[in-house]
């Protein structure tokens, strides 16, 4: 590609938390499981963005994150991983 040529990335999103996964972990590890969900500041607000953490013996483990496609929060990412 020569100067000025533009490139195209495309990046495809797939899910590699499954289903059987969560149905793994409600089975085996349900007391190890910590969940810290976001929800729109209204009553009734939909839930926008969710941590999922496991919980060790002396630290919590985990800090997948997720939150709704073209939600735009400059701290939110901190407030669910960091326990605030």
């Amino acid at each position: 590609m020569g100067p000025g040529t533009a490139m195209l990335l495309v990046v495809i999103l797939t899910a590699y938390l499954t289903r059987d996964f969560f149905h793994i972990i409600n089975e085996t590890m349900r007391d190890d499981i910590l969940l810290v969900a976001a929800a729109e500041d209204v009553p009734g607000g939909d839930i926008v963005a969710g941590a999922l953490n496991f919980i060790g013996s002396d630290a919590i483990f985990g800090r997948n994150w997720g939150c709704k496609r073209g939600l735009q929060s400059k701290h939110l990412h901190f407030e669910l991983c960091y326990y605030q």
